[in-house]
């Protein structure tokens, strides 16, 4: 036990600068801890803006997707009455609507980002 401790200690001692001012193992060497995608803190406030923006993009185009595909389950199980069919229709329409505004709104933040990257 001892020994797997002294063994722990020495490895902590053993670490090696990194250029960014880190230091990091031997055995692992100089790598990012957050992946690019994660908002990091040395992040601008507009690239946090646009990162979120992007994300809730994302999040509404997956809330229409499943809203059309339960708008069409609705209308394709009305069997022919008149009030369920306007609803499933009306569930469709806005939710087509949503998708095209989701996408519409993921294609402007990345043009942005392409733009200030």
């Amino acid at each position: 036990m001892i020994k797997l401790i002294n063994t722990a200690l020495a490895q902590v001692n053993e670490l090696v600068p990194c250029l960014d001012g880190t230091w990091a193992d031997p055995s692992l060497g100089c790598v990012s801890p957050t992946p690019g995608s994660i908002i990091d803190p040395q992040s601008s406030i507009v690239e946090i803006i646009l990162k979120v923006g992007s994300g809730l993009a994302i999040i509404a185009t997956v809330i229409a997707v499943v809203a059309l595909t339960y708008g069409g389950i609705k209308y394709s199980s009305a069997m022919g009455d008149e009030e369920k069919s306007a609803e499933a229709k009306r569930i469709i329409y806005w939710s087509i609507f949503g998708l095209v505004g989701s996408l519409l709104a993921n294609s402007v933040v990345n043009f942005i980002v392409g733009i200030l990257s």
